[in-house]
């Protein structure tokens, strides 16, 4: 699929793009650089690496995107706990984050 020209056509129908990066990782493709507005990860799969964390991450390319998933995220109370945060490496850096040094070498 060329996703440049997928997001290149959705938005000149005016619709946003969503495009799934579970599979390829930001190790090997980067959505946003060919124009998605929103990526979905999970971080079962190629960002943790061992499957000890379950959970995903939604990354906006615009500010005001970003403002509105976070106010979602918050009022509906779909985000993780703090131990979540903990285990996805947002705190000390393990976990999630330790399958990510070996991930462009074992995808590749």
């Amino acid at each position: 699929m060329d996703v440049a020209e997928i997001c290149a056509r959705a938005h000149a129908a005016g619709a946003k793009v969503v495009c799934d990066n579970t599979f390829l990782s930001p190790a090997l493709q980067n959505p946003i650089k060919l124009g998605a507005d929103f990526v979905v990860h999970s971080t079962t799969k190629f960002i943790n690496g061992h499957s000890d964390v379950v959970g995903g991450a939604v990354i906006s390319a615009d500010a005001e995107d970003h403002q509105t998933l976070a106010w979602w995220a918050n009022c509906t109370g779909v985000t993780g706990s703090p131990f979540d945060a903990r285990e996805l490496g947002l705190n000390n850096g393990w976990s999630a984050t330790s399958g990510t040094p070996r991930s462009r070498v074992g995808s590749e």
